[in-house]
């Protein structure tokens, strides 16, 4: 997988904003003047463009649909073929556009089956299905008993997940203390979109220090699969994460300035809040996995 050059990455970043203020941008409109204002692409760049796109579309539309109602329209990969077929020669359908309108559907409602949902591609079933079965444990909608293996960590068990990554506590072997580990799960390492997140959200982290903010203690990689060493703050009795100190102790709440250097405070989710007033949010969940 190719992660999104730093301008293809500002130009998915600026549809989705559209998406977010409340006025989309039509995908082909969109794809056809970002490669006339932007002539020295690549052909890899291009690719990657569409595909980042039409991910960000379908996981908003989707997400639209599921405040629909029924009787709602599905929006469905071949909506994008009929409109997009001379963008999309190049490209095909990639398995990662396939998997994206599968994991939309399911996060924002809607419940089609793998073997419902395969019969629309029955020439890629077999390589399709442990795609999509990974996305059902990606959601928690399967269970998964493996732990990942991390060298110089035990992992010990799930803290919590979300649409692109999970978080385990685990034990950093050398030094003996307890902490959380934040990693992209399966399905996510086939979205470049949510790579580029998880990268972004790391040096955000890392560039903070608040006790307020979760710390991070290691950002890397193991076999392809980015991973964050965070600050682990423990479990209630009743599974949820709590500080063990009060806000006096831990410096207060945050400041504006602080926000400001954050972007707001927090890393972004897999959807922002539509715009509102700004407030500066403190974070104390590391189990709030994205």
């Amino acid at each position: 997988m190719t992660e999104p050059s730093p301008v293809v990455r500002r130009l998915i970043d600026r549809f989705e904003e559209s998406w977010r203020n409340g006025a989309p941008d039509d995908v082909g409109r969109f794809v056809e003047t970002a490669q006339q204002t932007t002539k020295s692409l690549t052909d890899d760049e291009r690719r990657q463009l569409v595909i980042g796109i039409i991910e960000v579309d379908l996981d908003y539309r989707w997400r639209e649909l599921g405040s629909a109602g029924e009787n709602a329209t599905p929006w469905l990969l071949e909506m994008y073929e009929r409109q997009l077929s001379q963008l999309l020669a190049n490209v095909g359908t990639p398995d990662s556009l396939i998997l994206a309108e599968f994991k939309a559907r399911r996060r924002w409602g809607d419940r089609p089956t793998v073997d419902r949902f395969l019969e629309r591609f029955p020439d890629r079933r077999e390589e399709l299905r442990p795609q999509l079965e990974a996305v059902e444990i990606a959601l928690g909608e399967r269970p998964s008993s493996r732990l990942p293996v991390l060298p110089g960590f035990e992992l010990i068990g799930e803290l919590g997940r979300g649409g692109f990554g999970v978080v385990y506590k685990a034990r950093e072997t050398k030094l003996g203390r307890d902490v959380a580990i934040k990693m992209l799960h399966d399905v996510a390492l086939g979205s470049e979109r949510a790579v580029a997140r998880f990268q972004q959200e790391a040096m955000a982290i890392a560039q903070l220090n608040h006790p307020h903010i979760v710390k991070v203690h290691q950002v890397g990689e193991h076999e392809g699969r980015p991973f964050l060493v965070l600050e682990y703050l423990g479990r209630t009795t009743d599974g949820s994460s709590w500080s063990s100190t009060n806000d006096s102790q831990r410096g207060g709440p945050l400041d504006r300035s602080t926000c400001g250097r954050s972007g707001g405070g927090t890393p972004r989710g897999d959807h922002p809040p539509r715009p509102q007033a700004r407030k500066c949010p403190v974070r104390r969940r590391h189990s709030e996995a994205r």
